[in-house]
Order: C-alpha cells, then structure tokens, then sequence
C-alpha cells in the first residue's frame, strides 16, 4: 500500500487507545491523498458516528476491490450484502479433533485453550449486536490485528448518530452532535430538509459509573437508539447515582426522541436549576423548543446564548444557533455566528458545510462551491454533505455534475423525497423518462404533499404524449400548489391536448395572477389565444395577439413574436399544428431547480391567406 506507514501506524496507534478523534483525522488525511485504498476506508468505518457512513466506507472499500474480503463481511454483517462461498468457513475446518491427549497438554496449553475458548464464547455474544447496530470493524481487525479482542469490544463505546437534533456525551470522532434528519413537511426551512447526519460529541463530562451495569446497558440502548430502554437503564443507573448529571442528560435526550417533549423540558430545567454551569442541558432544552410547536425562536436563541456563555468552547450551541439563524433565513448572522465558532471547530467538517449553506441561501454559489468541497475533505463519509453539493450544482445549471452526489444521497438518505425528485428531473432532462418516473414514484411514496412532484411527473407524460396521465398528475400539483405559474401553464397546455378548450382558457387566465416578466405575459397570450381559437372565439383571441405584440420583442420569444405579428398583417386561419416539447430547467426564486416543459414552441404555424 503507497502510503505514509507512520501516519498510518498513528492512526492504528489512536484506534487502539481509543482516540477515535485523531484516528479519523489522520485516516482523513490519508485518504485524501490516496483515495483508492480500500484498506483506509476498512479503517474509517471503524471511527465514523453512523451506521450510514460505515455502510458507505465499506461500500467504497467494495467498489475499490470488489474482492476485499473484510469488506464484504462487513457489509454482510449490517444486511447489505449477500455471503458468498468465499466467505463461508470449509466443512473440515468447522470440526473438533477429539483425539486430542489432553493428560499431553502442558499447564501452559491448557490455560492458553481455555483463554481461547472465552474468547470466543464472549465475541459470539457480540452477533445480536452487531446485527442490531451493523458491522464496524470487526472483519477489519482480526485480520489486521488479529487477537486483540479487547481492542475490538472497545469500539462499542463510540455511539450512533441519532435521527434528530442532540447533543451527546460520548467520545467520538467529530466535535458535534449536529441536527434533525426530517423530512420536509410542506413550506418548512430548507435546512431542516437536509438529512443531516452528524458525528456525536465528546464526552463532556467524565463521570464512569464504573459499577453500574445499568449505565452501561443503558449506553449499549443508547448506541442502537432503543429510546424507551435507554430510560429504563438510565432510571435504574440514577438511583445508584442519583446526582449523576450526564445520566440525568441521557433520560432527558431519550424522552425527547420518543416525543415527550414537555417532559423532557421539565428534566432539563431540573438539571439547569441543579447545575447551573451545565452547558448541554441548556442546548438539549433549546432543541426541543425548536422541534416544537409553536417553535419558540427568541426563548431557544437566550438558552443557546447561555449555553455558549457557560462554555466558549462547547462548540454544539454555535452550530445549532447558525442553523436557526438559517431556518429564519438570516445567513449573515448564521456566518457571524460561525465565525465565533472558528477558533474550537479544527478540522469540524460542520463548520464548511453550513457556511457552504449560508452561502447557497444568499445565492453566492462559487463560495458556497468552495465550502462544501472543503467540507468533503475534512470527511468524505458525510453523506449530507453530498445533498448540498448536488444541489449547489443544480443552481448551478451544471446538471451533469449534480446527477452523482445526488444518486450518493439517494443511495443513504432513502427517506428523502426532495432528492429523488430532483434526480428525475436530471433524468428526464437526459430523456430516460422511465427513470424519471421511477424516481417520482418513489419520492411520492415517501412524501405525497410536495407538489413538485407532481408538477415533474407530469411533465414527463407530457413530454411521452400520455396526456390523460399528464392531466392527472397535474391536477395533482395544482391542487397542492395552485400558484406555479409554470403548473398552470402545463396543465392549461394538457387540456388543450386533450380536446378540453375551456378548461385550458381558465387554466392560462388562472396563470395570470402569477406572470412576473415580459416572457411569462407573452406565453400567457400565446397559449391562450389557441384556445380561444379552438372554442371560435376570434375576437378575443385576436386581442391576446394584439396584446402579445405589444410587448417588446425580446430573444427569448423573438420567433413567435414575428410569427404573431405575420398571422395580424395577414388574414388567418390557424391550425393547431402538434408540438415536439422539450424540457429545460427554470432558475427558481426558492432555490429549487426544477424542470418545465419549453413554454412556447419552436415550430412556425401554417399560415393560411
């Protein structure tokens, strides 16, 4: 392997003295500059906060070595992979030689044979668990390391990410707790639609419990995010230790995320009232405020604040008050208040990544560009950090750069609507409309209340000329969202298709509240005039031409300008003359990229005298 073998060996050195802080670093560092190593990336898994970014570093292995044997039986352990014969152990080597002379073994022997056999009965209890939480390192490390079982069971104590907003107290790799992994529900923030997730923090405060079986089953509930045995444990670990603060925390975070929050309010004042100089429990207080209705932004920014004031350096409250500040769509506070953060985030792949969205929300997309690529080469296991980049590049208009990250994204975030559309919408651009529709599928299965869906949707049926289905996706769209002018357009476009006159006549006057441009006044005119002609009302579909024409002639519609002024000199018949449409993608004012269908046609009607 061509790499630097002292930083190598550093990195194996802090994993097995449980340093996973700088294993990870120098593992970063290492694949940053040899990124086809699958040996690395079998490292990495070892030290990285989620089942997520394991899976996708023993992915990575995989697909740098499709025969990399501790890859495979990683990826075998967590569920996503099928065993094959070389992984299956022969016959002959699963069988016990009985003839064994035990009266010959030496006292030595025997006492290294029972050691053996504990060994192996204590890492065979391990399965259930590794089935549960997924596999991290263990094929890694026998074969690396092998009979270091101790370093091996050791790995345990480093947690999951969990799936919303926290603070945590156990020693990981990453500085952060980090944020909610939400779906979007209707017109929420674009922040909380990023699935973000984040590498839980050190231990903030050491307290180990060290005969408490409680705590540590409570912790091992903990790791797999089994919420309601975490309180169990934890309440029975509390009545050994009752004035344990980080206990009390971890019955708090729990109740939280089985969605007691005012009850976990009430634990977090009592440590606030207890322990005043508690920096999390102002934090832990301040999400569930935020994750709550209705959300109480001015009380969680004075409780963050606090939490900050108590401890300059616990870097959790910078990042939650920058991301409220975004979801308030404040990115100049959420970048002062990252500034703050600087001096305690070193090698935080947070700290790029929400400058980078700070930076997308004010439209600064070269800046945001160079943030997020930053982000990536602190951490390339971040998946999130790939939904950012994908859609840095979508408004970017440089579709075929998005179309990887986002498939990234997909591949991990797999709740994630928002994703799966704007994939089909770079398929369709591409015209492989069947996955296209594959992906509006599947982000309608995950969230029916987005109605650019929909709206996509549609636009691919009508672009296959299934205008029957065009109309019902459509219709969908509108009424979800019946202020696109774009959807009114389309669906106006359908009817007049489908031989329904009238109903295109309304659908185009209904685009009318919401034109805001010289190009969205003419298509209006232009569409609407063809359906008036179809209903034989010459006389107010001449107005609209006379109307188009009065708008300045302008490159984008010059061509059907000239046409509409030909049709006026001359006296006319037209005839509806089917249009080949193509898709082309529509900068939006939301910062969501999104397909339409070409508004006016490209073809000359024929022109009767």
């Amino acid at each position: 392997m061509n790499v630097d073998e002292q930083m190598f060996q550093e990195a194996k050195d802090a994993f097995n003295e449980r340093d996973f802080k700088r294993c990870k670093d120098l593992l970063s560092r290492l694949i940053r500059d040899n990124p086809q190593e699958a040996e690395l990336w079998i490292w990495l898994s070892a030290v990285v906060g989620s089942k997520k970014e394991r899976t996708f570093c023993l992915k990575k292995a995989l697909e740098i070595d499709p025969d990399y044997l501790p890859a495979k039986q990683g990826l075998t352990f967590s569920g996503e992979y099928i065993p094959d014969e070389s992984m299956q152990i022969p016959l002959d080597a699963q069988t016990q030689n009985w003839t064994v002379q035990l009266k010959e073994e030496t006292t030595e022997q025997t006492v290294g044979r029972r050691l053996h056999r504990r060994m192996r009965l204590s890492l065979g209890g391990l399965t259930p668990i590794l089935g549960a939480i997924g596999f991290v390192a263990i094929a890694m490390f026998f074969i690396l390391n092998p009979g270091k079982a101790r370093s091996v069971i050791s790995w345990f104590g480093g947690p999951t990410a969990t799936p919303r907003p926290k603070p945590t107290l156990l020693p990981t790799a990453e500085p952060w707790s980090g944020l909610a992994e939400t779906i979007t529900r209707g017109p929420e923030p674009l922040w909380k639609s990023l699935s973000a997730t984040y590498t839980p923090t050190p231990l903030y405060v050491n307290t180990p419990h060290p005969s408490t079986e409680a705590y540590r089953s409570g912790i091992f509930a903990y790791e797999r995010e089994e919420w309601d045995k975490v309180i169990l444990y934890m309440e029975q670990a509390l009545q050994v230790d009752p004035e344990a603060v980080d206990i009390q925390y971890y019955i708090a975070e729990a109740t939280y995320h089985i969605g007691q929050n005012s009850r976990a309010i009430g634990i977090y004042d009592n440590i606030i009232e207890t322990y005043p100089e508690f920096a999390p429990a102002y934090l832990g207080k301040a999400i569930v405020l935020l994750n709550s209705e209705p959300i109480k932004y001015e009380v969680a920014k004075t409780l963050l604040d606090s939490a900050i004031y108590r401890d300059p350096e616990y870097i959790m409250p910078y990042f939650e008050l920058a991301n409220m500040h975004l979801e308030l769509d404040n990115p100049d506070a959420a970048l002062a208040t990252l500034r703050q953060a600087e001096p305690y985030a070193e090698n935080a792949y947070l700290l790029p990544y929400l400058r980078a969205k700070a930076y997308f929300r004010m439209d600064e997309l070269d800046d945001a560009l160079d943030e997020i690529k930053l982000a990536l080469e602190i951490d390339q296991t971040a998946v999130e950090t790939y939904r950012l980049l994908g859609q840095i590049y979508m408004q970017r208009e440089e579709y075929a750069l998005a179309q990887e990250p986002l498939e990234i994204s997909a591949t991990y975030l797999t709740q994630d609507a928002e994703v799966l559309a704007w994939l089909g919408s770079i398929y369709a651009n591409n015209g492989a409309y069947d996955s296209a529709l594959s992906a509006f599928d599947k982000a309608e299965d995950i969230d029916d209340t987005i109605a650019e869906i929909y709206y996509q949707k549609g636009a691919v049926y009508f672009l296959q000329e299934q205008y029957e289905r065009a109309q019902t996706a459509l219709e969908k769209a509108f009424l979800l969202d019946k202020d696109s002018f774009e959807g009114n357009i389309l669906l106006g476009r359908t009817y007049l298709y489908l031989e329904s006159p009238g109903k295109a006549y309304q659908q185009f006057s209904t685009a009318e509240a919401f034109a805001t441009s010289n190009t969205d006044w003419v298509t209006i005119y232009y569409w609407r005039a063809k359906s008036l002609d179809e209903l034989g009302e010459i006389k107010y579909a001449l107005r609209d031409r006379k109307w188009l024409i009065a708008r300045p002639r302008e490159a984008a519609y010059a061509e059907i300008w000239d046409e509409t002024r030909s049709l006026l000199d001359d006296i006319f018949t037209p005839t509806s003359t089917p249009i080949t449409p193509s898709v082309t993608y529509t900068r939006m004012p939301t910062k969501t990229p999104r397909p339409t269908i070409t508004r006016l046609p490209t073809q000359t009607h024929t022109v009767v005298p």
